[in-house]
């Protein structure tokens, strides 16, 4: 069976008995499938009626061989009125019969409407946003066993307006397995810290955790274990400290659930329940720490406090509600929510039949001794056949959401209790996790076999649907589920983590803006189908896309195989079925109108398909395996051949030629066979790298034991096969010269190799020696002076005549820039035009209607003289070169044909081009995962799958179309691509040229008036210089498609966003003309905007002085050496007053310099008295205790003595002086 359905046989389909499921499948796809495909057609007006009622006609009216086309519209017609166009129903009637029997039955009918629907549904959810469109981010872990919670530790912070704030930063993922594994995580999923709880470290018995929940008000997590216990440890600083515990419970706590009032912190409420089916809810009136932790009360004695003890009310500012036998089995989950009303709500499920799930309200009641009571009002009780194994509520909506062991489901009205709103169907295995999305109140789901399905909650539609083998969590059960609403991130748990984060989009934010694409991977194949006016593109996302032409949208969207590349698509004859070839070798058929596979190909090997066709009832495929296969087409044959010859390397491209009936395959080394399809063999071989004629025994003319040289490089196989026949390769063609250049580069890299085994690694096939693209020119018939096949080979198109005395008719250069690929060609019906793309994803549309077509041939080989060709013939034995020049005497031309068009449509390379006849139109598709739409004068009209559709009209009128351009061309296109692309027409282009023309020869007027150094002339003289002047701007401003209007010489047109604008010369009194003149001669043509338009720029900076040459060292200027310096002043000489000179008699001794200098110090400071006598420790001594006038009178008479004892011949040595580092 494949994937569609179907068998594969091509046999007939019937439809379901069950009547509601048919009509209700019917209804529901086609909703669906209009609501995206865009304007309604005849199958979408179709009601249930209308087919019951056309089932009867087929009934009566066709029998066992069905209704012809003619019988097909009296059908219709009867059934959906007269109105109808007969061609609208023949073209649902080709659809329908893709056997081409030219009968329709009822079973293939409503087969094809059945699967059409079914794939447009597939298209409409493929192309929607998706929820969670990366895969899953997996993180390890130290868990064993099942991880049984994920919470989050929320920071926030309360500022001094009472707002709070939270923070991302000091936030915590908490993770706890059932040994007993406690994991903190920052929100990156880096492990912070790992611990093993103490309940497994002293506890001699087997201890479970069971659940897990944060009081983020308190920095405090509670757990709950099988040891009837509940456990509460800080997390301050990241260390988990046991601070309180809750024991000697009854029964075992197996669902927890916490929550807190952020605008009243000390307000909060802990909920849990048990294996009996109880319910037990705290209400904490203070912070938790206080009102419980650090209790003073006798009941609470080494942080512990027994149940008992908790529901007597023990503890001061907590109360305590116990609901006992809430289920009869234990709680399998419980969940406590608060809506906008402050209303608070409890939703518990159980595994049970009977009271399954349980809604109620939680409120307070006053009791007699003022004291509140927790109480639970308007309860609501479930029962689901199968149990609830987990439950959530949405507190805006008002729903209830529930997941069973029957893989379904349910939806609930919390209020309703007998039966379920809606049914979710689409798991096949017992649904363990439920969760609703509180940003778009989406239903996310997770199976036993970890299938994630995400449901719209508006028509309750499945969004998304991520398989188990993408969810590679191990061998565990999903056990623990969290959405983080603020990250948007889905946190699934087994024993390792694996994290899904959800599109911007389906959040309701803003998408990013991109340039749209056509799919996903980048493209493989683009055809166009006539007869449905459809074109059909492939790519390597296994997605094959069918789009209307008239309007661009998508009106059919299917997956071959999911994994395989396409590598290959063709159209049968009748142009309803669409054959398809795969990267592993596989090959298929289609009617790619409801994506049904009709036939499936026994595959031959795994290798790629790189071309297939179909031609005389047999589809004909070749690729990486070096052969042409043939299957026939039959249902009942399956058998395959390969033909007898196979080429030496793989085949990159093949075509057929109807009229001849011969087949050309073209591969990687250069080489081009010639099928004969009668008997499937080899006619001819052509390798323009060895020969420009074909390479074959040639009976006439030449003998087989001519001598060859090969200026090729050739492979040994090629060059053996050639040495029986006569080939010719003249010298100077360009790729010739190439291979020469070549062949010298590897001989020197082989000489400069010190192993001659190097020469093993040199190119034997270059790259540029493959022949990516073949087509056959199906109106031209085969002579030899006629080119049947263009070869696309690295930069060149080369026309070949597949005549046995053909050749190289002509060759060309078809792309631009050296190291350009041509990838791709294609023409119309008539051979008229050619188009090229290449790797650069340029787009060249040639004109080859009289290019080597016959005519231009034979007159070149007459004016070709045979002596002109001597030099192309050295090495060959003359008798043999007369002969070849009797029957060759030509060489292969080398102009272009004429181009008509060159533009840039990509940025990528070009797949695959095709041509569009009946409208004039090229459709190309690339690496950029881009298909577009392009006039023949290059005139952009859109991409498909962009959000604007277009609407065509035909014929297209160039004139008509708006002026638009690819954005990512925009950004990288030359001149050319700006020009061709737009059509010639640039607003701005236009704006500049004419406002510059206009302004300057507007100013041009008054200076020649004000040049005029006479009187003020007479209002005629004004006139008519006036008239004279505009005259000859009106002849230089106005662009050249206009001079031949001289009536309009009176005024001056300029072009504003390309509007043309006239100005008439309209002349005014001469009192206002003088004062005009006077104000021009004064202020000059002002502007508002850019002021005087003289205007002068002013000078901001001085120019530099540095005329000297500049010296560098090691790219540093030498500055010191260039810049201008002033000269430098004498240093100022210090003389000694008279008064010092008279004090010391001009006296050389050191002491006396020291006692003046000592003096001038003491004058200005007090401070040390330096002396004549030296110190004997090298230091001053302490100054005595004297006032500043005492120590001047002290100086003075020291003076007088020392003055004295100098006058009288006194010869004392002086002392030296040692000043202290002090001073």
């Amino acid at each position: 069976m494949s994937e569609n359905g179907h068998d594969g046989s091509g046999g007939k389909h019937s439809l379901p008995s069950d009547e509601k499921w048919t009509k209700r499948k019917l209804q529901n796809a086609a909703t669906k499938a209009t609501a995206f495909s865009g304007p309604a057609r005849l199958d979408d007006d179709m009601k249930y009626d209308d087919l019951r009622n056309l089932e009867t006609i087929f009934n009566d009216s066709s029998g066992e061989t069905g209704l012809d086309m003619e019988q097909f519209r009296v059908a219709m017609k009867k059934t959906m009125g007269y109105h109808i166009n007969d061609t609208e129903l023949d073209m649902i009637f080709m659809k329908v019969d893709t056997n081409c029997d030219g009968t329709v039955d009822w079973d293939e009918y409503l087969s094809y409407m059945l699967l059409e629907y079914q794939e447009k549904e597939n298209m409409v959810m493929f192309n929607s946003d998706l929820p969670f469109p990366q895969p899953m981010r997996s993180k390890s872990s130290n868990h064993l066993e099942s991880i049984c919670r994920i919470e989050l530790l929320q920071s926030y912070t309360i500022r001094n307006n009472g707002k709070v704030e939270l923070e991302d930063s000091s936030s915590r993922y908490i993770t706890l397995s059932k040994e007993g594994v406690l994991n903190l995580w920052n929100l990156e999923w880096n492990l912070q810290k790992s611990t093993l709880l103490d309940g497994m470290r002293h506890n001699p018995r087997a201890v479970w955790f069971t659940d897990l929940v944060c009081m983020p008000n308190c920095n405090t997590i509670a757990v709950a274990s099988t040891d009837y216990e509940i456990s509460f440890y800080s997390m301050t600083t990241n260390m988990f400290q046991k601070k309180f515990q809750i024991k000697d419970m009854d029964c075992c706590a197996l669902a927890l659930s916490y929550h807190f009032d952020y605008s009243n912190v000390r307000r909060s409420i802990l909920l849990w329940g048990d294996s009996s089916g109880s319910v037990y809810v705290l209400r904490f009136y203070d912070n938790p720490s206080l009102a419980l932790f650090s209790s003073t009360s006798p009941s609470c004695l080494d942080n512990k406090i027994s149940l008992s003890s908790l529901v007597k009310g023990h503890i001061h500012n907590l109360r305590v509600g116990r609901f006992l036998n809430v289920h009869p089995d234990w709680i399998s989950e419980l969940h406590y929510y608060v809506n906008a009303k402050r209303q608070e709500f409890l939703v518990t499920c159980c595994r049970s039949q009977r009271n399954s799930m349980v809604f109620a309200e939680i409120t307070e009641k006053l009791t007699g001794n003022a004291l509140k009571k927790v109480e639970m009002h308007r309860k609501s009780y479930f029962s689901v056949h199968n149990g609830v194994s987990c439950v959530a509520y949405d507190p805006e909506w008002n729903v209830i959401v529930s997941g069973s062991s029957d893989f379904n489901v349910r939806v609930w009205n919390p209020y309703v209790t007998n039966s379920s709103t809606m049914i979710l169907k689409g798991h096949v295995m017992p649904v363990q996790k439920v969760y609703i999305r509180m940003s778009d109140h989406n239903i996310i789901s997770v199976s036993k076999d970890k299938n994630i399905r995400i449901w719209d909650s508006q028509d309750y539609a499945c969004k998304q649907s991520i398989h188990g083998h993408r969810v590679n969590l191990g061998r565990l059960d999903v056990t623990a589920l969290l959405y983080n609403e603020r990250r948007m991130e889905l946190i699934l748990g087994t024993n390792a983590i694996g994290v899904f984060t959800a599109s911007s989009s389906s959040s309701n934010t803003i998408k990013k803006r991109g340039d749209p694409t056509s799919h996903t991977k980048p493209i493989t194949k683009v055809l166009y189908n006539a007869l449905f006016k459809q074109l059909v593109t492939g790519s390597e996302d296994s997605m094959v896309s069918i789009w209307d032409l008239k309007t661009g949208t998508k009106t059919m969207q299917f997956c071959t195989d999911f994994g395989v590349e396409i590598t290959a698509m063709a159209f049968d004859p009748t142009k309803r079925r669409l054959i398809t070839g795969s990267r592993n070798g596989s090959i298929s058929l289609w009617n790619f109108n409801n994506g049904a596979r009709l036939r499936t190909l026994r595959a031959s090997d795994t290798l790629e398909v790189s071309s297939v066709l179909h031609a005389k009832n047999r589809i004909i495929s070749s690729g990486w395996n070096k052969n042409v296969t043939v299957h026939h087409d039959s249902y009942t044959d399956e058998s395959f051949r390969r033909m007898r010859m196979k080429h030496k390397d793989d085949v990159l491209s093949m075509d057929y030629h109807r009229q001849e009936n011969i087949l050309g395959t073209s591969s990687y080394d250069g080489e081009i066979y010639i099928w004969s399809l009668d008997v499937e063999c080899v006619l001819l071989k052509f390798n323009m790298h060895v020969s420009i004629l074909p390479i074959q025994e040639i009976k006439h003319g030449i003998g087989s034991n001519a001598k060859l040289t090969l200026p090729g490089r050739v492979s040994s196989s090629t060059q053996n096969a050639a040495q029986n026949n006569f080939v010719h390769l003249p010298v100077h063609l360009p790729w010739v010269v190439a291979a020469k250049q070549e062949r010298r580069e590897d001989k020197t890299e082989l000489r400069n190799s010190e192993d001659s085994k190097d020469y093993g690694s040199l190119r034997k096939y270059p790259s540029d020696k493959a022949v990516n693209k073949i087509i056959f020119l199906q109106t031209r018939r085969s002579t030899n002076n006629v080119a049947v096949l263009f070869a696309a080979t690295t930069c060149y198109v080369v026309a070949w005549s597949v005549h046995q005395r053909g050749g190289i008719l002509g060759y060309f250069n078809a792309v631009k820039h050296s190291g350009e690929m041509i990838l791709e060609m294609e023409t119309d019906e008539e051979n008229k035009i050619l188009v090229t793309g290449d790797s650069r994803g340029y787009i060249r549309v040639w004109k080859i209607d009289n290019y080597c077509n016959g005519q231009d041939v034979v007159e070149r080989r007459k004016r070709m003289k045979v002596g002109g060709f001597t030099n192309l013939f050295e090495g060959v034995d003359s008798k043999q070169a007369e002969a070849y020049r009797e029957q060759h005497s030509y060489v292969p031309a080398d102009f272009l044909p004429k181009l008509q068009t060159s533009f840039r449509g990509h940025c990528k390379a070009i797949m695959s081009i095709a041509f569009i006849t009946d409208a004039n139109l090229i459709a190309s598709g690339a690496a950029d995962c881009c298909v577009r739409l392009w006039t023949l004068s290059g005139r952009y009209i859109g991409t498909f799958g962009q959000k604007n559709n277009w609407h065509l009209e035909f014929p297209i009128k160039d004139s008509k179309l708006p002026v638009a351009m690819p954005n990512d061309v925009r950004r990288i296109a030359s001149p050319t691509t700006l020009y061709t692309v737009k059509g010639g027409y640039h607003v701005q282009w236009k704006q500049v040229r004419h406002a510059v023309g206009f302004v300057g020869k507007t100013a041009g007027i008054f200076n020649k008036l004000k040049s005029k150094n006479e009187p003020p002339p007479e209002e005629d003289e004004i006139k008519r210089r006036f008239s004279s002047l505009s005259e000859d701007l009106v002849k230089a401003a106005k662009p050249g498609k206009r001079l031949s209007r001289q009536e309009r010489r009176d005024s001056i047109t300029f072009w504003m966003e390309d509007r043309p604008f006239s100005i008439t010369n309209t002349f005014k009194k001469i009192d206002e003309v003088g004062c005009m003149y006077d104000r021009i001669e004064k202020e000059g043509i002002t502007s508002k905007v850019l002021g005087r338009i003289n205007y002068k720029p002013k000078q901001r900076h001085k120019q530099s002085d540095i005329n000297a040459n500049i010296k560098w060292i090691d790219k540093s200027a030498i500055v010191y050496s260039t810049l201008p310096c002033s000269e430098l002043d004498e240093p100022i000489q210090v003389t000694i007053p008279d008064y010092f000179q008279k004090k010391i008699g001009m006296s050389k001794e050191v002491g006396a310099l020291s006692r003046v200098a000592n003096k001038l110090i003491e004058r200005r400071r007090v401070i040390h008295t330096f002396t004549g006598k030296t110190p004997s420790t090298g230091t001053l001594s302490k100054p005595p205790k004297h006032s500043a006038l005492d120590l001047e009178d002290q100086h003075e008479n020291e003076d007088t003595a020392s003055n004295s004892r100098a006058s009288s011949g006194s010869s004392q040595k002086t002392k030296r002086v040692n000043f202290s580092e002090d001073f």
